[in-house]
């Protein structure tokens, strides 16, 4: 039931069952337990995950409603990709690939051990000169290198750590002509991120879980262009209300967001019939955008969030959940969302 498709040739679109959206509002994205879901947009970019294919064990994903377990943005499904562990991948690899469109990629990666530490470091490289098109000039080509490091530490036989870092810089083609679209331009994106996780095994099949993250991401879409051309008016007209046509500043997606997010989970699951899961989490979401809120600070949204599942298999082919997510935040006030 999911769909994956290239609306431009620097521009993912996913959708589940054919409901698809530029801003896909009601997707939830998991990448090791961290939401890359951008809310300044309701955007994902997919160019721009962290991860490569190489890195990547197994993506699962989780169809329908799941808002109690998974967030208020996992309306329509669930896309959880796990990766592999410093341990379970190759010492050293190196891949290059190479096609139409100027299509180039590379990606070089080691695992070593550094006292108790395992840890593997990626590079990755991606360039291409986007899609052959007879309708208009689009200028959808893409330029993106990528560094990620992962570590696990076992400071004690029931203790896991885990952290990871990545940064990712790009340069991405934007507008087209002869439309009075945005003009041709180049957008930079950067992004980065910081995670951490500490699970601790307790008695009889349960442990407590606890993880913080950090996003970040910045757009550099700013151009300039002849009002004229912005607003798809003869010039006679433009100068009429302003007296010449004139150059101007724009970039609807010139902004820069973060994410702070730190999460408490407890969970059982012992032999018998039941399992549960408890927990609870704060959140900060940043917007910093003076095109798009005509303000030149930060714009805070602070949310808190606790949630509980209980589970009864009632025999091999039988499963019910009973859970509920109760969140409160300061733009939205608080909100329950239940689960049967």
């Amino acid at each position: 039931g999911v769909q994956v498709a290239y609306p431009e040739g620097n521009r993912l679109a996913v959708t589940y069952h054919g409901y698809g959206d530029v801003f896909p509002r009601d997707m939830q994205i998991l990448i090791d337990g961290r939401s890359i879901y951008q809310p300044s947009f309701s955007d994902i970019d997919w160019l721009f995950l962290g991860v490569t294919l190489e890195d990547i064990e197994r993506i699962e994903v989780i169809r329908g409603p799941n808002s109690p377990f998974y967030g208020s943005n996992a309306v329509a499904s669930v896309i959880i990709i796990i990766n592999r562990l410093p341990l379970q991948v190759r010492l050293s690899q190196a891949r290059i690939t190479a096609g139409d469109q100027n299509t180039r990629n590379a990606v070089v990666r080691h695992r070593d051990r550094l006292g108790e530490l395992d840890y593997r470091m990626t590079l990755n490289y991606q360039t291409s000169s986007g899609f052959e098109t007879n309708i208009n000039s689009t200028n959808d080509d893409r330029e993106i290198a990528g560094l990620f490091l992962r570590g696990t530490w076992n400071p004690r036989p029931k203790d896991e750590v885990d952290i990871q870092l990545g940064l990712s810089d790009g340069n991405l083609g934007a507008g087209a002509e002869p439309t009075h679209d945005p003009p041709p331009h180049n957008k930079d994106v950067t992004s980065n991120y910081q995670f951490i996780s500490w699970r601790r095994a307790l008695r009889e099949n349960r442990d407590i879980h606890l993880q913080a993250y950090r996003n970040h991401y910045d757009s550099d879409d700013s151009y300039r262009d002849l009002l004229s051309h912005a607003f798809n008016q003869p010039p006679a007209v433009i100068a009429a209300l302003v007296g010449a046509d004139q150059m101007a500043d724009f970039g609807l997606f010139d902004y820069e967001g973060e994410r702070y997010d730190l999460e408490l989970e407890y969970t059982s699951s012992g032999n018998g019939p039941l399992s549960s899961v408890i927990g609870m989490g704060v959140r900060m979401n940043r917007l910093l955008s003076p095109v798009i809120t005509n303000r030149s600070d930060w714009i805070d949204e602070l949310s808190q969030r606790v949630f509980a599942n209980l589970s009864y298999r009632a025999n091999d082919h039988l499963i019910f959940n009973f859970g509920a997510l109760a969140e409160n935040s300061d733009e939205f006030g608080a909100h329950v969302s239940p689960r049967l």
